[in-house]
């Protein structure tokens, strides 16, 4: 049976990997890239009455795992669009975005934001 302190000091050690392992990532939703992705995408929605439900303005970023090996890298999950294609969409009218087809949802494997910022003529 384990004692009060090797319980404390085992639930302390347990707290201090969990905190290591999750330090490495970032989950930062308030970065310029996702808050001008998201008002790009409020605009295609204004514009459209929804925004194409395959577009995403998250960003993750994921670290490798503490016992990784040297060459193993993390993953990272940047916007749909970047921060200059959503200032490009932003200064775009309804009359543009709804006539490129920006509304419809996208039937292929193309990711929508680069689909929409191209046809807009917008930098990917």
């Amino acid at each position: 049976m384990m004692s009060r302190t090797n319980a404390s000091v085992a639930l302390l050690v347990c707290g201090l990997l969990l905190a290591m392992a999750t330090a490495c990532g970032d989950q930062d939703q308030m970065r310029s890239s996702v808050v001008l992705c998201e008002s790009a995408a409020d605009h295609i929605k204004k514009c459209c009455g929804a925004a194409p439900p395959e577009l995403s303005c998250k960003y993750t970023y994921d670290a490798p795992g503490i016992y990784c090996d040297p060459d193993c890298k993390g993953s990272e999950v940047q916007p749909d669009f970047s921060e200059a294609a959503s200032q490009c969409i932003l200064a775009k009218g309804c009359v543009e975005i709804t006539g490129v087809s920006a509304c419809s949802a996208v039937p292929d494997t193309v990711r929508v934001g680069d689909r929409i910022a191209k046809a807009l003529g917008c930098p990917q």
